[in-house]
């Protein structure tokens, strides 16, 4: 146990660390205009966003993808449930989930953008276009997985429906739902980016836009920079929820061990 622990980290923070090795020392060696070295993007990246741009592009991204990935938490969940708990309904339903979930999100920008125009509120719809599909197909799966067995002890025991849905179904299927929303949060992340790219609105996406047709190397890198750490911050605070809320799971207990 102790050595698959240690081999786990040592691939967890052992893999960045030499990418970062590999990419400073390439990179201070490349002498090419689009691969500026390293250390040069590390510090444009401090200079960046320690200064105005945090509030200016950063901020508004974050508060969208936030309100964006909260309002497909809570629609997902509700609409996934009563799905799973009712098959007819989730028959009827399925082919319009199928249908929303197959289309891309740059197909459907145009639409909010000509109706909304450039803003927080169409950013914020086109993220709960595409956040919600995996959290409410995960829930119902996650619904119509619950042992049946369990369902009909907790009616044995007195249970009524709301109890059973809140005490049973809910917490089993919680596992479920956690893998759809950290999936929703991956995708809500690239669709900010790609709203701000297209949309116009300020944001991560914007920044690095105009940071590449003004020919600005090093704010372009130090764009994806932040990106890429927005997604590993968020991810970690999400895994924090995620062990904290299951750890009393027996069949996540290992998993999450690792």
């Amino acid at each position: 146990m102790n050595q698959s622990r240690l081999r786990t980290n040592v691939l967890r923070y052992g893999t960045p660390a030499v990418l970062l090795g590999w990419w400073w020392v390439a990179s201070s060696r490349a002498g090419a205009l689009y691969f500026p070295p390293l250390r040069d993007v590390l510090e444009r990246f401090v200079s960046i966003w320690s200064g105005d741009h945090f509030r200016t592009y950063l901020v508004p991204s974050l508060v969208e993808l936030a309100i964006g990935v909260v309002l497909s938490v809570v629609l997902g969940i509700t609409i996934g449930t009563i799905l799973g708990i009712s098959p007819r309904l989730r028959r009827d339903v399925s082919p319009i989930t199928e249908f929303g979930r197959s289309i891309p999100m740059a197909a459907v920008i145009p639409i909010p953008l000509l109706l909304l125009g450039p803003g927080i509120r169409m950013d914020v719809i086109l993220v709960v276009f595409v956040t919600i599909f995996p959290i409410l197909i995960a829930t119902c799966d996650g619904v119509r997985a619950v042992d049946p067995v369990a369902i009909q002890t907790a009616r044995v025991y007195g249970l009524n429906g709301r109890q059973t849905l809140r005490q049973v179904i809910l917490p089993a299927a919680m596992p479920q739902m956690f893998s759809g929303i950290r999936v929703a949060l991956s995708i809500g992340i690239a669709a900010v980016i790609i709203v701000g790219m297209v949309g116009g609105s300020e944001g991560l996406g914007t920044f690095v836009l105009e940071s590449n047709q003004s020919f600005a190397v090093l704010d372009t890198w130090a764009g994806l920079l932040m990106i890429g750490l927005v997604g590993v911050v968020l991810n970690g605070l999400f895994m924090l929820i995620h062990r904290r809320l299951l750890t009393w799971h027996r069949g996540w207990r290992g998993h999450l061990a690792e």
